[in-house]
């Protein structure tokens, strides 16, 4: 798995991007290891429509979405025959998520979507603010109240669960919203 952005990428989007200083504030080191935290939790944290665009490659995105009818199935030996620019030609027109034809030298190609890298780029963010964490960690305990001298904080059973329903549970709340289109919703029951 690679992070969907890198550091000098993430760097030049964040300076034109509001509330990511925090980010923008950590080295280089720590902004690599921050972005790659956020991609696994991009990729772990929902379940997505279609599928990968190459069944071979680490990442979620770029993704076929929909059922992909375009192509022969995974695995088929019709599948097996085509090239990747092949497969991508196959299905640029209607299933590809996000198609770059400047991409492969000029061939075009499949992309990571910008709002995924927007939701890397927030969720980097918030995984370096520890706090947020650690209040994540204590509402998935079943943390209900908590005081220490003025100050207390009390989770609403409602919420709670709400909070652990939650398919984007352990994502930032912009993250969630850039990846919101993407996420699965219903499908057939196999």
């Amino acid at each position: 798995m690679t992070a969907y952005l890198t550091t000098s990428d993430a760097q030049a989007l964040a300076a034109t991007l509001p509330g990511l200083e925090i980010f923008l504030a950590k080295d280089d080191a720590s902004q690599a290891a921050l972005l790659l935290l956020a991609s696994m939790d991009i990729d772990r944290r929902k379940r997505y429509q279609g599928r990968k665009y190459d069944p071979t490659q680490g990442n979620e995105f770029p993704r076929i979405h929909g059922d992909g009818l375009a192509l022969p199935p995974i695995g088929s030996p019709e599948w097996a025959v085509l090239s990747l620019p092949q497969q991508g030609v196959a299905v640029m027109a209607s299933n590809i998520w996000d198609w770059d034809p400047a991409a492969n030298d000029g061939q075009g190609g499949a992309v990571v979507p910008d709002a995924v890298k927007y939701a890397a780029l927030y969720q980097a963010n918030w995984l370096a603010q520890p706090q947020f964490a650690k209040r994540l960690a204590k509402i998935r305990s079943g943390l209900t109240s908590q005081g220490i001298g003025s100050a207390s904080e009390t989770y609403a059973a409602a919420a709670v669960s709400a909070a652990m329903a939650s398919p984007a549970m352990g994502l930032c709340e912009q993250a969630a919203a850039y990846l919101e289109k993407y996420r699965l919703s219903g499908g057939p029951i196999l």
